[in-house]
């Protein structure tokens, strides 16, 4: 007699990939049949696939968006592992069929042109090939704003605005928005919500970008936005802002005593009005040095969007008009000067007992001094 093998085939001429994106699996059935009265086993393997390590998706870059896994100097001399097969090996009975899933998640721009073989146990290896063919791109996504102005921003306190990303392809692509690069004393610090994510085919997104300045003064900023598997610069977005401290309302502008009794306190309120979203930092002094006022609190903090009042206290010697300015002093905002003038009247001269309404000495023998 003589020996013969299973005969077998798959259900289809070739799979086509067609064009790809970097980083996104794409997955095709076929069926490989056995067509013989015995058991099949077999192993499936394609030879021009990598042997280094296994190519990474956009989602596992996702997960860890901080890692450059597509720079240049991360790329390993060993090409990726780019295609998995589902199942690889396996028997099949006799006139029956296997499902096989072949996933490509390319990380290599190039045109595919490769073999799924098959090597059945006791016949050989490679006895059957299935062509596979594909094209891998990174897809050229642009910003639709190339600059982003915040205007006026109080300081350390968050702003919110977008960037406009979009993508002209008919294929999906991955972002992201790099770390921010601080300096030792960073004016402006900035970063996104969502720093990494998808970008449909044909479509714009809106990317959120939270900025905070940190000192006073015009700044400008570069944010950047890399494109997952471009070995092409970064894209480049300039943010323009202005921080500024806060804004405090304060009045009266001026305080006048008018007439007060010598020698008594008397004082008036000052008003404080926070106009702002941050906290308001002050330090309040009389411009004399031996001043007839004292101020308090004379240093405190205004929360956002609340009053406090300062109590002005005036204390005169004489029965003469004193003038005096409050000085207030805003951190990282304006220097207040509010005049203050008071006139006194009454007596300057005072008796450790009083007077009023009337000093009784009591009974004592005549021609003696009474003290």
């Amino acid at each position: 007699g003589c020996v013969i093998g299973p005969t077998f085939h798959f259900n289809v001429p070739a799979l086509h990939f067609g064009d790809v994106s970097f980083g996104f699996p794409h997955t095709l059935i076929c069926s490989l049949n056995n067509t013989s009265l015995i058991p099949m086993t077999y192993k499936l393997r394609i030879p021009g696939d990598g042997l280094g390590h296994k190519s990474i998706s956009y989602c596992e870059q996702h997960v860890d968006y901080k890692r450059p896994s597509w720079t240049k100097e991360e790329i390993s001399s060993m090409k990726p592992k780019e295609f998995t097969i589902t199942p690889d090996c396996g028997t099949i009975r006799p006139q029956g069929f296997a499902a096989i899933r072949v996933t490509l998640c390319s990380n290599t721009v190039q045109k595919y042109e490769l073999a799924l073989v098959v090597d059945v146990e006791g016949i050989g290896e490679e006895v059957l090939a299935l062509l596979i063919t594909a094209r891998c791109v990174v897809p050229a996504l642009h910003l639709v704003n190339t600059e982003v102005d915040f205007g006026h921003c109080f300081l350390k306190y968050p702003y919110e605005k977008t960037l406009q990303l979009a993508n002209q392809d008919d294929l999906p692509g991955f972002y992201e928005v790099q770390p921010q690069v601080c300096e030792e004393v960073p004016t402006v610090l900035f970063s996104s919500p969502t720093p990494s994510g998808v970008i449909s085919p044909s479509s714009t997104i809106h990317i959120p970008l939270v900025l905070e300045t940190q000192v006073t003064g015009e700044h400008r900023s570069t944010v950047y936005i890399s494109i997952f598997g471009s070995q092409d610069p970064p894209l480049v977005c300039h943010l323009k802002s202005a921080g500024e401290g806060p804004v405090i309302y304060v009045h009266p502008n001026q305080v006048d005593f008018g007439n007060i009794y010598v020698l008594k306190d008397s004082s008036r309120i000052l008003n404080l009005c926070n106009q702002s979203f941050i906290p308001a930092f002050f330090q309040a002094h009389m411009a004399h040095k031996k001043s007839l006022w004292t101020i308090e609190p004379n240093e405190g903090m205004v929360p956002p969007e609340t009053d406090v009042q300062l109590a002005l206290t005036a204390n005169l010697n004489d029965t003469l008009t004193f003038k005096d300015c409050v000085i207030l002093d805003i951190e990282n905002s304006s220097t207040y000067r509010i005049p203050v003038q008071a006139s006194g009247t009454g007596s300057t001269i005072v008796s450790d007992k009083p007077f009023a309404p009337e000093l009784n000495l009591g009974a004592h023998f005549r021609n003696l001094t009474v003290s």
